[in-house]
């Protein structure tokens, strides 16, 4: 599927969804069709738990959050570097891995056709969505998940994913600096002035785009 096809794949979900304009994090699973999706854990729910729905794992194309967020620098320019955790569940959905979703919110729902990952933030006070996507295998190979996550497919708790998250947080792939020191150095450049920081800013957003070789696009949602 061409690049072209994705973004209006993800514009078209972004405009008809019944996503709610809240703080709290929404994700959802779209099917290779484009026109199909769940609910992260909804997925996970009808996969695991329905005999009739298990090929869905295979079905899963796109994983997407999106959440509205007041301008934050990191957010806007760097939105796929903003959450390890949601790095690791979609590396884990894509492998295999899976919780027992009905007890664990912030498990693994069994995604294995997934192809790519999606962060998109709508700015408070506008109808404009800042989307950037990855490809997942990509992604993880950059980022050194392998190294990190279980060797074989199965069950994981939410506590492990934690761990995981924590320990992908530290890594220093970001030219020297890890995902919280590069958080807090973009921050800190953009909001407080630290010019002090420009070289390594520089450095930071060169490492990104090798790290995870995004699709960027800003979407004008229509007005329902």
């Amino acid at each position: 599927m061409e690049k072209e096809n994705q973004y209006e794949i993800i514009k078209q979900f972004l405009q008809t969804s019944s996503v709610e304009n809240n703080y709290d994090e929404n994700c959802f699973i779209i099917l290779r069709d484009g026109k199909t999706w769940y609910g992260y854990y909804d997925f996970g729910k009808s996969v695991l738990f329905d005999d009739s729905k298990k090929s869905l794992s295979d079905d899963a194309y796109i994983y997407i959050c999106y959440n509205e967020i007041p301008f934050d620098p990191v957010y806007y320019y760097y939105p796929l570097m903003t959450d390890t955790e949601l790095l690791v569940r979609a590396y884990l959905s894509k492998r295999g891995f899976y919780s027992n979703v009905k007890h664990e919110r912030e498990g693994v729902v069994p995604a294995s056709g997934l192809k790519y990952l999606v962060k998109a933030y709508k700015l408070l006070g506008s109808k404009d969505v800042v989307v950037e996507f990855t490809d997942i295998d990509t992604m993880g190979k950059n980022i050194n998940l392998p190294s990190l996550v279980p060797g074989i497919p199965g069950y994981i708790n939410d506590e492990e994913v934690f761990e995981i998250s924590a320990q992908l947080a530290l890594q220093r792939v970001f030219n020297g600096f890890s995902f919280v020191e590069a958080e807090h150095i973009i921050h800190d450049y953009d909001m407080l002035n630290v010019k002090l920081y420009a070289k390594y800013v520089e450095d930071i957003k060169y490492a990104y785009r090798q790290i995870f070789q995004p699709y960027r696009a800003i979407y004008h949602l229509k007005t329902k």
